[in-house]
């Protein structure tokens, strides 16, 4: 982000004209301390803020410290885990709590955030579509709606129901005490039978803005309104949800496609189960058991889900800026596109759909009706998933190591590492087959799965 070895002077911000000093004036995105010290008492800490830049300090203690080393799986390009590092680092303080550390790094959490990701690449394509389709059904030359034109909408409403019930599974586990990896952040007391509703209100409500901040980054930071006022509908109820300003206002026909049958008191996602319709049934078991049917569409969402980040580009799959190489991005993964120039994508080489325009296929409506069979499913699945124990340790100590570094700590910037490489150069080169060995043993037991004794 920070080219110099300088902290910037202006940070982010916005500059406008003051008639008055009749001179252009600098306003902060960020608080400063007066402003801090003002708002204190009227801020309400339900409104979780996050940071849009970082320093130069705090971006040199980003990389060094929480981010992925390089002997973690697939190092070089960017997965769920490096846009939760870079939403956790701009989080504020007050949700950076010990607890919420380690919800946000459970297993289903990260489900959660998947399959939030995969609703959104799809959801914000068919936003696009109907939005043409307006401007063309209400120009100058007005176009009549053909029945097809009904037909596709109402494919691609049963296609994002489809993917809400993916997201409804996951959220229905973190309410849930019957999961065995969310039980311990359960609001209830196993023995006293008590319930913390403070305590499980705050857990929800950082949830929620923690899923907004990662899916708007996955998203290359478009459509912050639209990703807000979507999963605040989805996880609330129109008794509950926030009116938010500049929101993208649809007609009652549009919001057809979005909606679902409702229940004044359960969240929309909550419904998506409640109201699941029986072809739609073997969706709840897509990354559980493996699907044995010719119903092509529930086997593409099923590829979707357990597609690993690092190999969506593999099978020509977009998921935001999941699986993208990271030195196509900078620390906060915005996309530089000097690199994206030079790295020779074309549009007939793109495997990261970086050049090529964004589409979205129509569905046939022959093959939507047709009937499909099932057979029994023979196996289970079971997704390998990378444990970062030294880093979630970081993480709840954020405040404490950014700060350390901040008064004068040891941080290895870029010109004491040019500096260790060449001392390393200037050694002799001892070659040790033992060690060479014994690497390669330690390298292939960690990428190869082990079988487990019985």
């Amino acid at each position: 982000v920070h080219k110099d070895k300088f902290v910037p002077k202006y940070k982010s911000g916005k500059w406008s004209w003051d008639d008055e000093a009749e001179k252009f004036k600098f306003t902060s995105r960020g608080l400063t301390r007066e402003n801090l010290q003002n708002s204190t008492e009227k801020k309400n800490k339900k409104d979780f803020v996050f940071k849009e830049s970082m320093e130069e300090v705090e971006e040199l203690v980003f990389r060094q410290v929480f981010s992925r080393t390089d002997k973690s799986y697939d190092a070089d390009v960017i997965i769920l885990q490096d846009i939760k590092n870079v939403a956790l680092f701009l989080a504020p303080t007050y949700i950076m709590q010990k607890r919420f550390v380690d919800f946000v790094h459970t297993k289903v959490v990260d489900s959660f955030l998947n399959a939030l990701i995969i609703y959104f690449e799809y959801f914000l394509k068919v936003l696009e579509y109907l939005l043409i389709r307006r401007d063309e059904l209400s120009g100058k030359t007005p176009q009549i709606q053909s029945m097809d034109s009904i037909n596709i909408k109402e494919m691609f409403s049963e296609y994002l129901t489809q993917y809400r019930i993916l997201i409804a599974r996951e959220y229905s586990k973190i309410i849930m005490e019957n999961s065995e990896t969310i039980g311990a952040f359960y609001h209830m007391d196993p023995i006293l039978h008590i319930s913390n509703s403070v305590s499980d209100q705050f857990l929800h409500e950082a949830l929620i803005a923690f899923s907004i901040q990662v899916v708007w980054i996955a998203m290359h930071r478009k459509s912050y309104n639209v990703i807000h006022g979507e999963i605040d509908r989805l996880v609330r109820t129109n008794h509950f949800s926030m009116k938010l300003k500049g929101c993208l206002e649809l007609s009652s026909m549009e919001k057809q496609v979005f909606m679902v049958k409702t229940i004044k008191q359960t969240s929309f996602l909550i419904q998506e189960l409640i109201n699941i319709e029986h072809k739609n049934l073997e969706i709840v078991w897509i990354g559980v058991k493996k699907y044995r049917g010719n119903n092509m569409r529930i086997a593409k969402l099923e590829f979707e889900f357990i597609v690993p980040n690092s190999q969506l580009s593999l099978a020509d799959l977009s998921h935001g800026i999941l699986g993208h190489p990271k030195n196509l991005y900078d620390t906060l993964l915005n996309l530089n596109w000097e690199a994206v120039r030079f790295a020779g994508y074309s549009q007939t080489f793109d495997p990261y759909r970086l050049v090529r325009q964004p589409y979205i296929n129509i569905p046939d409506w022959d093959e939507y009706n047709e009937k499909h069979e099932l057979f029994r499913s023979r196996f289970v699945l079971e997704p390998l998933r990378e444990h970062f124990t030294e880093l979630i340790n970081n993480w709840k100590h954020r405040d404490k190591i950014v700060n350390y570094y901040k008064a004068g700590g040891i941080l290895s910037d870029t010109i004491l590492q040019c500096q260790h490489e060449i001392d390393l150069m200037n050694e002799p080169i001892v070659v040790r087959p033992d060690e060479i060995l014994l690497n390669f043993l330690e390298r292939k037991h960690k990428l190869r799965m082990v079988k487990k004794k019985k």
